[in-house]
């Protein structure tokens, strides 16, 4: 044991607890060690039920890339236009 281990009266044998609640809802010491450390990984809310009704409808995938690229070309020409102007001059 360590001099600051003496003085905070640490006990090297106690092990770690973590108080959870137990079935009627008091706090109950449980082991600090999981067999299965994923189970604490994952959260209850994660596992919602899979929609089986869609409200989007999701575009065709040519019409989604067009669409990016005369947003880009637009962007392009408003870009260099401005520069022709000396609006950003």
């Amino acid at each position: 044991m360590q001099a600051d281990d003496q003085h905070r009266g640490a006990d090297p044998t106690v092990t770690m607890k973590l108080h959870r609640p137990d079935a009627d809802g008091n706090l109950a010491p449980t082991s600090a060690t999981v067999d299965d450390y994923r189970t604490q990984l994952r959260s209850r809310r994660w596992d919602a039920a899979p929609l089986k009704d869609n409200e989007v409808e999701l575009p065709d995938k040519r019409l989604a890339v067009l669409g990016i690229v005369l947003i880009s070309v637009l962007t392009f020409v408003v870009v260099v236009v401005g520069y022709a102007v000396g609006l950003w001059a």
